[in-house]
């Protein structure tokens, strides 16, 4: 042993301590809340908060409390007097940083390899002792502080004539550790062995026991145990319903051999009447696959319990839809392609697994229309067996392609009809009457638009509709519309003039409501939101006369508001009134609240030459306001002619056949002579009538 270690030892077992135990005592007499008399007396005024301390071992609480006697604090090493000191005192941060110190150095020295020490790491370990021992001594007075230091020089100086009996304290410390550790994996390796024997438990019942490929007895977990046996028994079911007694093989039976011979891959393909997943099942057969190894496959997650461990075979039947094309299914299907091209590729230790793949030819070419993959490049088509008797039916493949040309059709149609809608529709809104919809739609996922003619109900809708993408919105304008909400693809409905736009039809509305029963449950099952327009008065005579619904629960009323037609050219500030008011423009103007008492007199001669004017049909009847009048005329002169009214196509009334009927009109006046009027407005009794060279 080198003498460097033996008086670091020195130091730390026989100085060290010394120090510790006096500022321990120092301490309980100056308790404050504790009258000190003795050690024992003190230890048990403390023993409440000394059984708190975790870091306190059975072995060191046993030294504080003896069953017999009293406590010798003699015996307390420095890891003991340090935790104490820490735990029951409030200590300076210099007081601390000390005995960290000392129990620092103690540590290192009880875990070093061997007991030769450089001099380099004896000078650091001993200044580091001596500077924290002789201030933890100082505190004690400067007598106390000058014996500890002649101790010190002592140890680093004279011969060490006690060296056994430090050495046995030092390794009896270090033996008491190595017994605690050797508890603590004791410990450890009963609870390890315990959670070891449970696990065994739980792999033991959740396993099963099955023949391998080599014939021997494997295990393997139940859940893909139950899987597998699954697919094995949709395998042999299929197996007996589709290969008929007198089914005769096809020559196309010995393509599907060679395919699954050469590449253990196959693609087979025919119409319904070509039996041509018969004919697939024949080439299986033919193949003398274990059918106990067999399983068929119903979805593209099943492929994740197949391997060439458990499975010999795999059938995939329709995997993109059996009699319509589901591009959910394709489009997983096509995720899992290039892992099923791998797993035939691989052959391990003699084993390996063969797939086969049997589609209706519509529903393929239709899958291939839209995604490609090598593993369709090839496939082996089955054709009808023909004879004089039994012909070939060449319409059946062309009725059916019609039939679903069709459907795909109309939901075009119904896609791009419900874009024009959006498009067309869109308007500013009042943004109150927009947030309370919006509300409504967010709570109950459903909302009744009603008002007057007019009034934005639809203008309001689309409003609502620009939070979801066009293709997630469909229009329904007839209930029997609804056989064509796909809820995987649309997120929001919406119902047009729910009651009827030009009349109330009793039947048609009972089978909104049937519609909107089925689109309730839709909307329970959270898969769309719904939006219904609906006129005022007509929405209160369906619940009057017929019954509510809960669709029908939440309303929001629009109230009637003026739209205002100009072009670029028009001047004046336009505010619009509330509903059922009189809108008021500053500049001449005229308003008019009913478009069936419209008189030539509310149009003025200053249109002439307006040819951004436009008067929409779809416009009427809301009210019009019409600006940059200089003149009104006799508003008792309604005109009175039809024909005066044929301005040409209702759709878009052109403004130059206006001013042409306003020039007409006029020349008449002037011929008949200038007619005073009277006015409201008492500044405009002087004003004089117009004259015939403003014209």
């Amino acid at each position: 042993m080198g003498d460097k270690f033996f008086r670091l030892v020195y130091f730390l077992v026989d100085i060290c301590p010394e120090t510790l135990r006096k500022l321990f005592i120092t301490k309980a007499m100056t308790d404050p809340g504790t009258t000190f008399t003795s050690l024992d007396s003190y230890l048990v005024s403390k023993r409440p908060q000394i059984a708190k301390v975790k870091q306190l071992r059975p072995d060191q609480y046993n030294l504080l409390f003896p069953r017999c006697g009293p406590a010798n604090e003699t015996e307390w090493d420095i890891t003991l007097l340090s935790l104490l000191i820490n735990k029951l005192f409030s200590c300076s941060s210099l007081i601390t940083i000390a005995i960290d110190q000392i129990r620092e150095v103690r540590n290192k020295l009880q875990h070093l390899p061997s007991s030769s020490i450089d001099d380099k790491d004896f000078e650091d370990y001993w200044n580091l002792l001596e500077i924290a021992t002789l201030h933890l001594a100082d505190l004690q007075g400067p007598d106390y502080k000058k014996s500890i230091k002649d101790k010190i020089d002592k140890a680093c100086n004279m011969n060490m004539p006690d060296q056994g009996n430090t050495l046995c304290k030092w390794f009896g410390e270090k033996f008491t550790e190595m017994q605690r550790d050797v508890k603590e994996i004791s410990s450890d390796t009963k609870d390890i062995k315990k959670a070891a024997s449970q696990s065994a438990d739980i792999l033991q019942s959740t396993s099963i026991t099955t023949i391998g490929v080599n014939g021997k007895a494997v295990k393997r977990l139940k859940i893909f145990h139950e899987a597998l046996k699954r697919m094995h028994e949709n395998f042999e079911r299929t197996i007996d319903t589709q290969i008929l007694d007198d089914f005769v093989t096809p020559p196309e039976v010995d393509k599907i051999l060679t395919k699954l011979k050469e590449n253990r891959l196959a693609v087979v393909s025919g119409h319904n009447k070509s039996f041509y997943l018969a004919t697939a099942l024949a080439a299986i057969k033919g193949m003398g696959y274990n059918e106990k190894r067999c399983v068929e496959m119903k979805s593209s997650s099943d492929w994740k319990h197949i391997d060439s461990e458990s499975v010999d075979f795999a059938l995939c039947c329709n995997p993109f839809g059996k009699e319509m094309y589901d591009e959910d299914k394709a489009k997983c299907m096509m995720e899992i392609f290039d892992s099923i091209q791998d797993a035939v590729k691989d052959e391990r230790d003699g084993k390996k697994i063969a797939v086969l793949i049997a589609s209706d030819i519509d529903v393929l070419n239709e899958c291939k229309e839209k995604y490609s993959h090598e593993l369709l490049d090839e496939v082996i088509t089955v054709f009808n067996a023909t004879s004089e008797s039994r012909p070939t039916d060449l319409t059946a493949a062309e009725c059916r392609a019609n039939i679903c040309s069709s459907t795909t059709t109309v939901i075009q149609n119904l896609s791009e009809l419900t874009n024009l809608f959006l498009e067309h529709n869109q308007r500013q809104v009042d943004p109150e009457i927009l947030k309370a919809a919006k509300d409504k739609i967010k709570k109950h996922k459903s909302v009744v638009l009603i008002g007057d003619p007019a009034s934005g109900k639809t203008s309001v809708a689309v409003s609502l509709a620009a939070s979801y993408k066009p293709s997630q919105v469909l229009l329904l304008t007839f209930p029997e519309q609804i056989q064509h909400v796909n809820h995987k693809r649309t997120h929001l409905v919406i119902i047009e003039d729910f009651a009827g736009k030009y009349g109330m039809n009793k039947g048609e509305i009972c089978n909104w409501y049937k519609t909107l029963d089925l689109l309730n449950l839709m909307k329970a099952a959270g898969k769309l939101n719904l939006i219904v327009t609906c006129d005022k008065g007509k929405f209160k005579t369906c619940l009057e006369k017929i019954r509510s619904h809960p669709l029908l629960e939440h309303t929001v009323e629009l109230h009637q508001q003026s739209v205002l037609i100009k072009g670029e050219h028009s001047t004046g500030n336009v505010e619009q009134a509330s509903a059922g008011s009189q809108s008021n423009i500053s500049g001449n103007s005229a308003s008019y609240t009913d478009p069936k008492q419209f008189k030539f007199s509310d149009i003025t001669e200053s249109l002439q030459g307006q040819d951004d004017f436009k008067f929409r049909n779809s416009d009427l009847p809301s009210p019009v306001l019409l600006i940059g009048f200089e003149e009104e005329y006799d508003s008792a002169s309604p005109i009175s002619h039809e024909s005066d009214l044929d301005f040409g196509d209702p759709e878009e009334i052109e403004p130059s056949s206006i001013s042409n009927f306003i020039k007409r009109r006029r020349l008449e006046r002037v011929k008949k002579g200038p007619k005073q009027r009277s006015r409201p407005d008492a500044n405009l009794e002087n004003e004089q009538p117009s004259k015939p060279n403003q014209l």
